[in-house]
Parts: C-alpha cells; structure tokens; sequence
C-alpha cells in the first residue's frame, strides 16, 4: 500500500492511496502522543531521560493533558498526527505509481483593461491542455473566439486529437474535473503562481464557492494562502487529496545551476532543445485570427513540460523522497520537515524518543558563513580546483556533532565582543565573521594559553579555568571529548544521532552508485554481445538480449533516483539544522560546523600552497580555489545563457546554428551565446562571442580509472588526471599510473 496524500479533518485520518493502479479511500482514528518525564517512565529520550508516554484520540483531551505538564518536560507533543500516522502506517512502503496531470491554462484578454491576474480573474479561461501520464494523451479543452463560427472552430478543434471545443466557460470546467478526476498530482510551470489561483478564483466567480471542493478529494475547499515573492504579497491554494506540484519550484530546488531565465521557453531550451511555438503579435490576437496556432501553442506548452519531466524525473524524485521518509509529496519542495522526519525516523529506529520543539526567538545572531578566498585578479596560467568532499556532513560526522552529544559551550565572551562592534558598525553579518577561522577562545586553547575561559555546561553549572588546563583536559587520551572552533564541545565516547544517520546514507548512496556501475558492466557485456550475434547473422537470438538491457536500464535508473535522493538529503541536513523553525537547531552546533569547515579548509588551502611554493600560508603566492560545494568534474563555461557545460554549449549551439564537419571532428557555432572571459585591458570579466565549439570522436585506447568509491574517468593515454607520489602532487597518463603505491586526486563527487 502506498499513500498520495493524508488529511486530518477534527480528529479522523483521511488517507488517499494508489493500489494496482486504483484509488482507494481509508479512514481512522488520529492519534494524539507526548511524552513526559517520568522516573518511573518505560521509554528513553535522546537525552537519556525516563519518559512516561501519552495516547488519546480526542484533540481536546489531549490539549488538556499538554496544558498540565511543564513545558521542560515535554518531549515529541508538536508532531503532527499526520506525519506519524505515515510513520508508523508506512515505513518501508514503496512509493507508488502516480497518474501526474500535466496542465497549461490560457486566459482571454480585456482591450479595455489588459491582461487579468489571479487576485481579480475578470477574464475568461479560454483554454486548457492537459498531458495524463496514465493514458500517455495531450487533451484540449478550448472556447471559440468572437472572429470565427462555430463550425469554423469545429474543423480546426476536429484537426487535433482529443480535442474538444466547449460551449461555455462552465462546459470547460466541469470537463477539466473530469480529465483530473483519477489524476494524482497536478503540475504546471509557475502554476503556484498562476494557474492553479487563477482557476479557482475564477470558478468561483463565474459559479460559486461549493464548485472550488471540485479541486479536491474529501469535499474540502482549497486552502487560501499567500506568500512573498519578488518582494510581493502572491495568493495561491493548496489543494488536497490532488496533490500540486509546481514543477517550476521542483526544476529550481533539484538543478543546481542558474540559469539565465526560468521561463518555461528558456528551460524547454536547455532541457530539450524544444521551445514554446512561437507567434507574431500578442497572444489575444492569435487566439482570434489564428485560432489553430492557438490550439497548437496551448498544446505544446503542455508537451514542453512533460519533456522536461521526462528527462528529469523530478515529481518521481519527490515522490521517492516523500516515501523514504515519511512526509507528504509537498512537503518536499522544502528542507525543514523532510529533515526533521528523517531524523525522528532514525531516533524511533534506536528506540528512543525525540525532543519538542524549542520555542522560536526571533532576532537569533547570524552564523559564520563559509570562507571565501578573495581572488588575486589577473590572468593565471594552470589553474587548479580543489574540493573537499562533503566538508560539512564530514565535519559533522568527525566532531560527532548532535543535539544529544553537546556537553557544553565555552563562554564567546572576547570573540562577540568583536563580532558585535563590527555589527554597529552596520557590517553584515558574513562581513563581522570574515577573518575568524575559529572563535578566539578556540585559538587560546590550542595555542596553551593560560587566559582563563569559563565553560558553561549543559546541567546549567558552570566551570572557569585557563586555556592551557582546558587544553590538557580535552586532549587527553581517551577523555572521550572533542571541541569545535566555536568552542562547543561534545562527548564522542558514544555515536550521536545525526553522525549516525549521515554515515548510514553516504554508505547507502556508496553501495547504490557501486551496483549501478555493476550494472553499466553488464549492460555494455550485453550490448557487446548482441553486436556479435547481429554481426553473425543470429538475428532471432536479439530478442531476449534487448529485453535484458532494457531491464538492466531501469535497475540502473532507479539506482541512479535512489543515489540521488541520498545526496540531496545529505546536502539538505547542515541547512536544515541552521534553521530556526527545524526541531534540531542548535546555533552551536551550525556555528561549529562552519567554523570548523573554515579551519579544514585554511589547512588545505595552506597545505596546497606549501606543495607548490614550500610556504605553509592559506593566502600565499599559489593560486588556489576552494569551495565547501562540490565542484563537477565537467569544465563549467559561464554564458549569457546560464552556465553550461561544453557538451551541453555544443548541443545548444547546434541546435539553433550551423554544424559542419572536417574529418572526425564537429564544428558548430550559435552567434547569439556568448561566454564570460577576462579583458586584460581592462582587468575585467566580459561576455564575448567565441569563434566556434568542436567536439571530436576517439578511436584510441580507452583507460578507465575507479576510485574506491566506484566513481569512474575514462579517458584516453594522451590526457593525464592528477596523482600524489610521494607526498608531490604530479601529472600522470594513465598507463603510468601506479594503483598500488599511487594516490588519486579527485575533485568533486
């Protein structure tokens, strides 16, 4: 069983499933639990304390309960009886097959007003496409324009497929609901922002309130909500038992380029090569004299969209994340309650029980950000890019950094001293924390001093001693703490909770990638091998051997979501803790990580330099480049187009310029995309026309290098990958690489 959507209405649980491609509809009671402490409690919280555990199904009675237990000693009373309802009914279920309604509206146009938004939707919804997954069909819904007859509009509605012209604007509602009805999810481009507020308040202007329940399951109204964008107040509905997927806020949350415009023309572009039909005039005027380009504009809106879904995957992404983790589809577009979950998850796996949220103050003290090298500016020769992998779940993990493991805090008195005066100076925050590597009374530890610094424990007492005693406390054998540069400390004779579940999925996603290679071997063994057969004349033994590799092609797609939704939950973590309204924020602990990142990433850009030039200085003569995110083993090329890479440069020059070819190579140029250079007249970046892209095919040997986690080059013996050999950092071919004495640079993930 796998669930679409939940909804808590009074106190029953209402549950919409897809089952062996049905709906089905459940219902139960919903269960209200806290726990508190209690010495004679059964159940264990994170912070060892004993709890007592309470259980009802009345909201009413349980708020009484809450009311009469101090707040210090409530643990887990704030989950929503949502999210554990999924938690305890569906662990472990696989997520299922959506039937995803992809959908485009077109609105018509006031000469005498313009163009209406959705806050007064005066105009008429004069088309609707939608693409149903599950019939793999585009269906059109279209008004007649005032210009044509009605049998003129019939002949050219009767020229598409699954087209149908409507008498009225109510006629083209109700056969929207019906190409929804089985519909699982919604999705359009922008359509939190326009089409799905757009629809319903112009149904209900045209109909009535009661006609808006049509949007959703259970004969619930859609759910007015406004948000901020762009610096201004927007209106949307959530709707339920549907569920709405904006998948322009899907392409921005899982892409992790800018692009240049996030039009769906632009991003149909990059994604596809396809575009939006393009027409002369304004979009009134074709609908009224050329009425079929109207239809076939509206209808490849829709197609653009299911292109770019099929390419990326991006609902079933968010479909398996909702379901490895136990929060609604929604919820995935942000970082905070996934997070949360998938933490509370591992706390209930360990039977153990979490803490509520702390109360949320506003005007918390900014973070120290990541460290930024400033560039020395100028042309450079032999440019490096050195990444450290993963630094912050990795800093995290190596600190054993947990809300449970925080033994205490060391008192920032000298460092805030500082911090703050640079603050009434009206520097931003980032800006006050620039030069620190780690807090100064971190530094006076390290460094023996015998200044006295006073740590503050988390039993409430409190301890003063000099830097150098705090020293040899800490770095004693075996005294089972470590300390951040923020100066928190935290006990590491016990495995915290969030190190844990970082470990456990970055050696998931290791173990996925490692049998999706696995499969790749077996896929091009089988291609091998139906090469020869087809070269042999053994024709009707082909068969078996495609419908193979397409099995083995799905076994690696769905390593490759699997792999991926690991990643995006180890990238999401650091954010989520950092932010206030997440269960688990600590600013100790975000201030620690990234302190303590600053520190790891001085030493390494000291060591580099020291390779090169022998001087031991994170700002030496080296020209070094550092970053805490990953960096893609691809050449990035900055355009005015967004950032690409050379292939993907190649690929959309092609598309709209000239190729030709000379011998094995290809040449193609597209006088509109221009790429980022430096002017060294002018000491400046500039975007400039280039004179064209190639690319070329090779027929030489092939080297294929693994590292130990199944990450993979292949390359030719006249290029050369980076290798330590003896403590030097050196070019190497491949065939004169060393796998037993030689240490692969790698850079990235």
């Amino acid at each position: 069983m796998s669930y679409i959507d939940v909804l808590k209405v009074h106190d029953t649980i209402h549950v919409v499933e897809r089952r062996n491609g049905k709906r089905i509809f459940q219902k139960m009671p919903a269960k209200y639990v806290f726990y508190a402490k209690n010495s004679k409690g059964t159940f264990t919280s994170i912070y060892d304390d004993s709890l007592i555990k309470f259980e009802t199904s009345s909201f009413r009675h349980f708020q009484k309960e809450v009311r009469s237990v101090r707040a210090g000693n409530l643990f887990e009373h704030d989950i929503n009886p949502v999210i554990r309802f999924l938690e305890n009914n569906y662990s472990g279920a696989e997520a299922p097959d959506l039937h995803i309604a992809f959908f485009d509206i077109e609105v018509d146009f006031d000469p005498e007003i313009g163009f209406a938004n959705p806050s007064d939707p005066y105009c008429a919804v004069n088309a609707i496409s939608v693409y149903q997954n599950w019939t793999k069909k585009n269906k059109t819904l279209v008004l007649k324009p005032k210009t044509i007859t009605w049998d003129q509009a019939a002949d050219i509605c009767d020229s598409f497929e699954d087209t149908v012209l409507c008498q009225n604007e109510e006629e083209l509602f109700d056969k929207f609901f019906e190409l929804i009805d089985d519909a699982d999810v919604l999705s359009g481009w922008n359509s939190t922002t326009f089409d799905i507020p757009y629809l319903v308040k112009r149904l209900e202007k045209i109909k009535n309130r009661d006609s808006t329940k049509r949007f959703c399951l259970w004969k619930q109204f859609p759910r007015k909500r406004t948000f901020e964008k762009f610096g201004k107040e927007q209106l949307t509905y959530d709707i339920y038992g549907r569920v709405h997927l904006d998948y322009l806020e899907l392409y921005q949350k899982h892409t992790y380029h800018e692009m240049h415009s996030y039009s769906l023309d632009f991003v149909g572009e990059h994604e596809t090569g396809d575009r939006k039909l393009p027409y002369e005039g304004s979009l009134d005027r074709l609908y009224k004299y050329d009425f079929k380009k109207f239809i076939e504009y509206n209808r490849q809106d829709v197609m653009l969209l299911v292109k770019i879904d099929d390419k990326n995957r991006f609902i079933d992404l968010s479909n398996q994340l909702a379901h490895d983790n136990n929060v609604l589809l929604q919820n995935t577009l942000g970082s905070v309650a996934l997070i949360d979950q998938a933490i509370i998850n591992e706390i209930h796996n360990q039977d153990l029980i979490a803490p509520s949220k702390k109360k949320f103050v506003e005007g918390i003290t900014s973070v120290a950000g990541a460290y930024v090298a400033s560039p020395k500016i100028g042309m450079h020769k032999w440019i490096g890019s050195v990444d450290i992998k993963s630094l912050y779940p990795s800093v995290i993990r190596a600190l054993n950094m947990s809300p449970e493991t925080i033994m205490g805090q060391f008192r920032l008195d000298r460092t805030m001293e500082i911090v703050e005066k640079r603050m009434k100076e009206s520097l931003m925050a980032g800006e006050s924390w620039a030069d620190f590597f780690g807090v100064i009374e971190y530094q006076l530890i390290q460094d023996e001093k015998f200044d006295d610094i006073t740590l503050d424990l988390e039993d409430g007492d409190s301890v003063t001693n000099s830097a150098k005693a705090w020293h040899d406390i800490i770095y004693t054998d075996k005294s089972g703490i470590c300390l951040s540069a923020n100066g928190t400390l935290f006990r590491t004779d016990t495995k915290g909770i969030i190190p844990g579940l970082l470990e456990r999925w970055y050696n998931e996603r290791v173990q996925i990638r490692k049998e999706a290679v696995d499969l790749v071997k077996e896929e091009e063994a089988l291609r091998t091998k139906r090469l020869k057969l087809a070269a042999t004349g053994h024709k009707d033994m082909l068969e078996p051997i495609n419908l193979e590799i397409e099995e083995l092609k799905k076994g690696i797609a769905f390593r490759d979501k699997r792999q991926h939704i690991k990643k995006i939950l180890l990238n999401s973590l650091y954010g989520a803790l950092l932010n206030p309204h997440c269960r688990f924020f600590d600013q100790r602990m975000g201030q620690s990580v990234t302190l303590t990142g600053r520190c790891i990433t001085k030493h390494m850009i000291s060591k580099m330099n020291e390779l090169f030039t022998g001087e031991y200085d994170h700002e030496g003569k080296a020209i070094l480049y550092s970053d805490t995110d990953s960096v893609d083993a691809d050449t990035i090329i900055k355009t005015n187009y967004g950032e690409m890479t050379i292939e993907n440069l190649f690929k959309s020059c092609s598309i709209k310029g000239p190729s030709w070819a000379i011998d094995d190579q290809e040449f193609t140029i597209y006088d509109q995309i221009q790429i980022l250079t430096y002017d060294p007249k002018t000491n400046e970046e500039i975007y400039r026309p280039f004179e064209y892209v190639y690319r070329h095919k090779v027929s030489k040997p092939r080297w294929k290098i693994i590292d130990e986690n199944g990450n993979e080059i292949i390359l030719t013996n006249d290029h050369s990958v980076m290798i330590e050999r003896d403590g030097k950092l050196i070019e190497a071919k491949p065939s004169e690489i060393n796998p037993d004495t030689d240490i692969l640079i790698t850079i990235g993930e």
